[in-house]
């Protein structure tokens, strides 16, 4: 082999064993700043995290304070907005935070301040909630339904869509399950509710940080708070729970 031919193959050679060797030892040293930031992210999220939940804590304590002032009393829907305030944070609090404490506050709750109260859910993730609200109408033409109010929160930076899979189902405590029902010009109802039809009808798009109210028909009389285990709320790839908390056996009971 001519000598310029082994001396540029040496060469090759010594250079692509120097690539290894300098890899093998800086490739770690290199991935460190990565690690760093990586852990910095995942600090500032733990902060972050435990931040919210300071600050529902101390909302909660607030919230308390007001109810308990027997100066200036908390009356009508003053005291509802206080309430529900208090249920929706809880519930955060225990559904995607999963304080062990949140579930049996949540239920001294409901046992102190009543029933008729809206009740929230969120997914697990936090980044989509409801809540629902049974309509109390007087209107002999509804005494063989019910009624009720929901409101879907998108919590997402992102658009969401129902991609055509949008529904709800409620569960009964004694094990029953019925579809909740949108207004169709079929429905025996739309007579009286012809003119709010768009109000009866689950959304197909949640905006970003936006809530949409809608409401759904129950074809079944009576149904009231205690009769409910829980709302199942399916929307595109999402599913919340919307629980009864304090219907719902606990593990203990």
């Amino acid at each position: 082999m001519p000598f310029m031919r082994q001396l540029c193959l040496h060469s090759l050679f010594r250079k692509g064993f120097t690539a290894i060797v300098l890899a093998v030892i800086l490739l770690p040293l290199i991935g460190l700043p990565a690690l760093a930031n990586e852990a910095r992210s995942e600090q500032r999220e733990i902060q972050l995290e435990s931040a919210f939940v300071q600050s529902g804590l101390a909302a909660i304590a607030r919230w308390k304070a007001m109810l308990a002032d027997s100066v200036h009393p908390l009356t009508g829907i003053d005291r509802r907005v206080v309430v529900e305030s208090m249920l929706e944070e809880v519930t955060r609090l225990c559904e995607v935070d999963k304080l062990p404490f949140a579930e049996q506050h949540l239920r001294e709750l409901l046992r102190r301040e009543g029933r008729e109260f809206s009740r929230f859910g969120f997914h697990p993730s936090g980044s989509l909630s409801a809540n629902v609200t049974r309509l109390q109408l007087k209107n002999p033409a509804f005494e063989n339904y019910t009624i009720f109010l929901f409101r879907l929160e998108n919590r997402t930076p992102l658009e969401l869509k129902s991609d055509g899979k949008a529904a709800c189902r409620l569960v009964a405590t004694n094990g029953a399950s019925w579809e909740l029902a949108e207004l169709s010009p079929e429905h025996a109802l739309y007579p009286h509710l012809s003119r709010m039809q768009a109000q009866f009808r689950m959304p197909d798009v949640v905006r970003r940080g936006a809530i949409a109210s809608f409401e759904l028909i129950l074809n079944r009389p009576g149904i009231t708070e205690e009769d409910i285990a829980y709302f199942l709320l399916t929307f595109g790839k999402w599913q919340i729970v919307i629980k009864f908390y304090e219907n719902i056996p606990t593990s203990g009971e």
